[in-house]
This record gives C-alpha cells, structure tokens and sequence, in this order.
C-alpha cells in the first residue's frame, strides 16, 4: 500500500494553582476559558501550523495536539 505514516504527540495537561504562602496546590476548574486563550494565541503565532488544544478528562484538563500530523519524515 501507498500509506503514509503520519503521527503527532498528545500531551495532556492538569491546570493547578500554587499557592506558595501556605504551601498548597488547588486545582484550576476553568478550562474552557484557558482553552480559548491557547486557541487564540496559537493561532496569532503560527497560523500555517498551529496547535489543537482540546478539553481532557475534567474540567481541570486539557490536550495539546500538533494542528496537523507529521509526516513519515522527520524533515
């Protein structure tokens, strides 16, 4: 067959809040609004090729996939 490998990495994220003065860390439950930012910038950035970010598991966290598979190459 004719196919071509095509691949991307899939990083999920957990969105949390450190809090250094009382030395705890809080969960950030406001992903749809982080989301929206990611967006908007990776798309200011590189328009040809930006980043997909996705809600994940919860409200608390996200994904962040190539806009576009990469090819069988790595050039």
């Amino acid at each position: 067959q004719k196919d071509v490998l095509k691949w991307g990495d899939e990083v999920e994220y957990m969105l949390v809040e450190l809090d250094d003065k009382d030395e705890k860390v809080r969960l950030v439950l406001n992903s749809d609004d982080v989301l929206e930012t990611l967006q908007e910038k990776g798309e200011k950035i590189n328009p040809n090729h930006p980043t997909l970010w996705r809600p994940e598991y919860s409200r608390y966290m996200i994904e962040g996939t190539p806009g576009q598979p990469y090819g069988g190459t790595m050039s």
